[in-house]
């Protein structure tokens, strides 16, 4: 889960408002603990699905090389 929360970091940090990279990270984490807590038993496997999830998502808005300065 480490892992895929720095991923979602490194794709933060290359946008266009890259200061946001450690909230990102941050409400990444919220956004987990709600869905663990909302859906019960929830494994690691699947919150760092999640965290993929968002993060592919972040790419397909800011694709890498279109926002660098």
């Amino acid at each position: 889960m480490a892992l895929e929360l720095l991923d979602l970091a490194r794709v933060a940090a290359h946008t266009q408002e890259r200061r946001f990279a450690p909230l990102s990270c941050f409400m990444a984490g919220v956004a987990t603990e709600r869905l663990r807590a909302a859906k019960g038993g929830l494994d690691d496997a699947a919150v760092a699905e999640f965290i993929l999830e968002v993060r592919q998502e972040l790419e397909k808005e800011y694709p890498a090389g279109t926002n660098e300065r």
